[in-house]
């Protein structure tokens, strides 16, 4: 399989968009509480159309402390780049622990910040339907699919820019694409993506899954390397017309089908007191 190695800049740009969306998490410790006397995050959010905003509750415990300190670094003034052109915020982000999906608390505060990553689940909600924009959440779920193959590649790498892709052998219910087998000698600090989905045809599967290939050992498995190998699940989820990413340790692949679930059930929960 030939891989197109379009500009990076593609790929920069939507790290950089969330960067700047988080400004709402940094409310989170002035917010007041719920009717359940929770503290929480009030997220408006458009569903389908500009005069459909609806108010999302997201209590402070799922909050990203990645981006509350994004935003206390850039300061009160920076402009929110999460904010639509009807006042709907466009990207929130969200935490918890893996497998339960828990909150983060005072007592496990620790495990959110555990170096390479820890049980942690962190993720990005991005809204499909944004004034001004006729691209929905399907399309912008194709453009992320189209990025995740183009950089399965580490164009850093002379020897794996002309690498040819192939199916790899299935895994926990999923097909694989990745790197033609076996990788040259590379820098121990070099990842090698795999991408994982459903079906035969990965243009048609409901989500995909771009993870550290098996074909680099993790820290997990061996002491000396020097990676942690890690997965980012992608979908689209309807409820909230929004492309839903989240990102967890490879060795929490296994459960990848009640992790969605688990995520699935956390979104639905904010849109309720």
């Amino acid at each position: 399989m030939e891989m197109n190695t379009k500009p990076i800049w593609r790929y920069l740009a939507v790290l950089i968009t969330m960067i700047g969306a988080d400004s709402a998490i940094a409310r989170a410790a002035s917010s007041p509480p719920s009717a359940k006397g929770q503290k929480v995050v009030f997220i408006p959010w458009m569903v389908r159309n500009p005069d459909r905003v609806i108010t999302l509750r997201q209590p402070a415990g799922y909050t990203s402390l990645w981006g509350g300190a994004v935003s206390a670094w850039l300061g009160k003034d920076y402009p929110n780049q999460g904010i639509a052109a009807n006042g709907a915020e466009a990207i929130f982000l969200f935490a918890a622990l893996l497998p339960d999906l828990s909150p983060r608390t005072p007592d496990n505060l620790a495990d959110f910040t555990r170096p390479g990553g820890g049980d942690k689940l962190e993720g990005a909600v991005e809204a499909g339907f944004i004034v001004g924009s006729d691209v929905t959440e399907g399309k912008r779920y194709e453009i992320k699919l189209s990025l995740a193959q183009r950089f399965l590649v580490d164009l850093t790498e002379p020897e794996l820019r002309n690498r040819p892709l192939e199916r790899r052998a299935p895994k926990f219910g999923l097909n694989r694409i990745g790197i033609q087998a076996p990788l040259p000698e590379l820098n121990p600090y070099t990842k090698v993506k795999d991408l994982l989905f459903l079906g035969e045809d990965v243009e048609r599967s409901p989500l995909f899954i771009v993870c550290d290939s098996d074909q680099r050992r993790s820290k997990e498995e061996d002491p000396s390397a020097k990676i942690v190998a890690q997965c980012e699940q992608t979908m689209v989820f309807l409820p909230l017309n929004a492309v839903v990413r989240f990102r967890y340790r490879r060795v929490f692949l296994e459960d990848w089908k009640n992790i969605q679930m688990g995520v699935e059930r956390l979104l639905w929960s904010f849109t309720v007191d």
